[in-house]
């Protein structure tokens, strides 16, 4: 992993990655994954990473730690899990509903709208709202 980060780092792209465990969540099933953690956080730092897509806990939740926004996105429709508020930092959102993400890409930023979608009469809302800038040069 390190050679593909430094080498999307050289050719100036931006990465963002996809993955299934949690590296931080707020979710009482799983939670935050330590081991991956300490491996790729300090990775993600190093090379520049923005924005990290995770899963396993069926909630959703946003949180920034070193400048880097990582989502936890499980609430496609499986029962949800609860929210462990005592590990909720200042500035994170965390919600238990079903739920889903719109990324839209521009040359300068990544705007991610999260909808929240009702099980009882379908009806879409709009619950977080967030910019992730791209730089235009690595880190």
């Amino acid at each position: 992993m390190r050679k593909k980060l430094k080498d999307a780092r050289t050719e100036n792209k931006f990465v963002i990655p996809f993955f299934h465990q949690a590296i931080f969540s707020v979710g009482d099933r799983h939670g935050s994954n330590v081991l991956l953690q300490s491996i790729l956080h300090p990775l993600f730092k190093e090379y520049g990473v923005r924005l990290v897509f995770q899963g396993h806990d069926h909630i959703y939740y946003r949180t920034t730690r070193d400048g880097i926004v990582y989502l936890v996105t499980g609430g496609g429709g499986a029962p949800l899990y609860h929210i462990v508020a005592s590990e909720l930092q200042t500035g994170d959102v965390a919600k238990r509903l079903h739920h889903f993400c719109v990324a839209d890409l521009f040359h300068d930023e990544i705007k991610i709208t999260v909808y929240a979608v009702s099980r009882k009469d379908a009806r879409i809302t709009v619950i977080d709202k967030f910019v992730v800038p791209i730089r235009s040069t690595p880190n």
